[in-house]
């Protein structure tokens, strides 16, 4: 059972972000322009839409101060990993990460509910319980993202999604 668990949170991450970072972020990179504006304006909107998409939660049942959390942080989550995206040029290594952090949250829900988190209202309501925590580490997230896309790293992440070559050398 804890097996079937962690491969289910890192695949889902791993198609959230193929969905989020490798579709949706490209697609309002295309709208709005690749620009300092349109990539932070596509960042946000992705991100929102990532978090907007844990409303569905509501109807496993989960309560609504949960999934209310679960949204927020997954919108401010969201940056972080679109920041990672764009930075990196590659999906793959936010789609990992995801996993991977979505793997780490069900092991960690399992130790604040002694038992293996496999269901979203067992999910939610543990985020509900510890609400102030996640808004701080969802608060790191956004941080974090600014940092990742500060100005001068700009220059670089505007000409990879303009297709030119990076002049970053680390």
């Amino acid at each position: 059972n804890i097996i079937a668990v962690s491969l289910f949170y890192i695949f889902v991450g791993i198609f959230e972000d193929f969905l989020i970072r490798g579709l949706s972020l490209n697609i309002l990179l295309d709208k709005f322009g690749k620009t300092k504006k349109g990539v932070w304006l596509s960042v946000f909107l992705s991100s929102l839409f990532f978090g907007l998409i844990h409303f569905t939660n509501l109807m496993t049942g989960a309560s609504f101060t949960g999934v209310l959390i679960q949204v927020i942080s997954a919108t401010c989550i969201g940056m972080y990993f679109a920041a990672v995206y764009l930075r990196s040029g590659n999906v793959w290594t936010p789609a990992l990460l995801h996993g991977f952090y979505d793997l780490a949250v069900s092991v960690s829900a399992f130790f604040i509910v002694n038992e293996v988190v496999d269901t979203t209202v067992e999910y939610a309501e543990s985020i509900s319980n510890y609400s102030w925590t996640n808004l701080i580490i969802a608060g790191f997230y956004v941080f974090l993202s600014i940092y990742l896309l500060r100005k001068n790293k700009m220059k670089n992440v505007l000409n990879m999604v303009n297709g030119k070559k990076s002049e970053e050398k680390s």
